[in-house]
């Protein structure tokens, strides 16, 4: 479900950005993506069902934000999976 979770930036654009590779609506239409910075404050979260269309380009408030590491929490709201956490790391090379 969770693709390679280390993206690098080029000329200011992010090359191969995908964090979550299925995430079907049709399956989990109430998931909800949310993406934290490392001082744990929220810089990104989906709509509900919506990380499909609108996934996290690595931005906030359009701007790149900086090589590091982010943490990020998928909610499956199903009652039957559990959430999944993890880590994306934003390299420049």
């Amino acid at each position: 479900m969770l693709s390679n979770t280390t993206f690098d930036y080029v000329h200011n654009t992010i090359l191969n950005f995908k964090l979550i590779l299925f995430l079907s609506k049709h399956f989990f239409s109430k998931n909800l993506v949310s993406i934290y910075n490392r001082l744990g404050n929220l810089i990104y979260q989906s709509k509900t069902g919506q990380y499909e269309t609108t996934p996290w380009d690595g931005k906030y408030n359009d701007e790149n934000m900086p090589v590091g590491s982010y943490y990020f929490v998928i909610e499956f709201n199903d009652n039957f999976t559990g959430n999944k956490t993890g880590i994306v790391t934003l390299t420049n090379n």
